[in-house]
């Protein structure tokens, strides 16, 4: 075999491009294997999402209930629609606005932060406090009845005991 600069060129030609073509296997090769390992990892974190989420989300086929505790077959399968969603790659803002859309805003478990939703949110903290409020000023008065009654009755003492004691003298 003769060992011309033609010969040696063509070898380290193929030989750069067979060590390249191991290279790129061997890294989509492993980039797989860590993905098959993330994949699961993944995937449990979104059941935990999708759990997380129907938790704070009102079932629409159970009144009254999240849709994590209802128990129709209509509530798992969207608990399950959620979760191959989560899976799918899908955000859950974008879960819970797809749902809302489906649903109506009935299906959120707390009050939006605007309009009336702001009502719901303040209504019963402001009747608390003025329940407190009128609470105090009943007991307030209460009290200042009572005082004023004991000072009448002590003024009374006195002056029954200040005309028994002229009487008797």
């Amino acid at each position: 075999m003769l060992f011309t600069i033609a010969n040696i060129k063509i070898y380290l030609t193929s030989s750069i491009s067979y060590l390249l073509l191991c290279l790129i296997c061997s890294n989509v090769l492993m980039s797989d294997i860590l993905f098959a390992q993330n994949a699961p990892q993944d995937q449990l974190q979104n059941e935990i999402k999708a759990q997380e989420f129907s938790d704070v989300i009102m079932s629409p086929y159970c009144p009254g209930r999240t849709l994590s505790a209802c128990p129709s077959d209509d509530a798992r399968k969207l608990r399950q629609r959620i979760t191959s969603q989560l899976n799918q790659g899908y955000s859950t803002d974008a879960v819970k606005r797809q749902l809302v859309g489906m649903f109506g805003k009935e299906i959120l478990g707390k009050p939006s932060m605007n309009g009336f939703g702001l009502i719901a949110w303040f209504l019963p903290f402001l009747i608390l406090f003025l329940s407190f409020f009128l609470i105090f000023r009943i007991i307030k008065k209460n009290y200042k009845k009572r005082d004023i009654e004991n000072k009448i009755e002590s003024d009374l003492e006195s002056i029954e005991n200040s005309l028994y004691m002229k009487i008797k003298k």
